[in-house]
């Protein structure tokens, strides 16, 4: 099975471990309670895995009448701790139905916030290299170009001409 289609399926159970079982069972030396492995459908994400393990799956267990049953993950595992095949058989494996189907969805729909997120943000992101892009384009590496006429010395005007002799005239200039 692939991951994709994997992660798409919703979190359940397929099966229980046989081969995990008490050798003793359906025997006078059988226990009264024991762990009993159940088979994921698919890889449990870390999420699901914390709230498998949470406080609140083990309210929901006491309040369905199995205050004494403990979960744990490991692997692709479920372990249900202190019941039996008989427990399980008779509801215990429809309140964990209904706990993974809960915490799947819950899982299923946090990913969705995350991904929509994650699109936004890629999105913002090109739109931002895309300005960028732009503006980069928009800078031109020339030289400026001169002015028709510009004379390195300053010529004086006719008026300057008038000034500089006024200026004279009043005694500005030495005479030798």
């Amino acid at each position: 099975m692939n991951t994709e289609h994997e992660a798409s399926l919703p979190l359940g159970l397929r099966s229980i471990l046989i081969d995990s079982l008490p050798a003793e069972l359906l025997t006078d030396a059988a226990p009264s309670h024991y762990t009993v492995e159940a088979v994921f459908n698919r890889r449990v994400t870390e999420g699901e895995s914390r709230a498998l393990l949470g406080p609140e799956s083990l309210r929901k267990l006491q309040e369905s009448g199995y205050p004494e049953v403990k979960l744990g993950v490991s692997d692709r595992r479920l372990n249900i701790e202190n019941t039996t095949l008989e427990e399980l058989r008779d509801g215990l494996a429809s309140v964990l139905t209904q706990m993974l189907a809960e915490i799947g969805g819950e899982s299923e729909r946090k990913q969705a916030v995350a991904d929509q997120r994650l699109k936004e943000h890629l999105e913002n992101e090109r739109q931002r290299l895309e300005s960028v892009t732009e503006l980069a384009r928009s800078v031109v590496f020339t030289l400026p170009t001169p002015e028709p006429h510009s004379p390195a010395v300053h010529e004086p005007t006719l008026s300057d001409r008038e000034e500089i002799a006024n200026w004279v005239d009043e005694g500005g200039a030495r005479n030798s």
